[in-house]
């Protein structure tokens, strides 16, 4: 499509309204995706050591600063993850964390 006639296009408030249902149904897909994902066991396990590996609570500092951009990036990457958890599923968050923390050894 050229620029002049996308530019009309977005002038159109059907094209417009077609366009944002298209978005609301492409949001709605990957909550879903993340929300079936948080149910199960490893689901949980596998995006606690995502967030873990993009240090979201953690300082990214570091004195080479290159290393520290990558950092950065990382946690960027983190923390949206995070976001879209706590707005979609946050309970599952709570599980998540609970199911993190190392099992107290159990004595027969």
């Amino acid at each position: 499509m050229n620029e002049a006639l996308e530019e009309e296009n977005y002038g159109n408030e059907r094209f417009v309204a077609k366009q944002e249902k298209k978005a609301r149904q492409e949001q709605q897909s990957r909550d879903n995706a993340l929300a079936s994902m948080m149910r199960t066991v490893d689901g949980r396990r596998l995006m606690w050591d995502i967030l873990s590996n993009c240090h979201i609570f953690s300082t990214c500092f570091h004195e080479n600063p290159i290393i520290m951009a990558k950092a950065e990036g990382e946690r960027n990457i983190g923390l949206m993850l995070f976001a879209h958890i706590m707005r979609v599923c946050p309970n599952e968050y709570m599980t998540m964390a609970k199911e993190s923390q190392p099992k107290e050894d159990i004595e027969l």
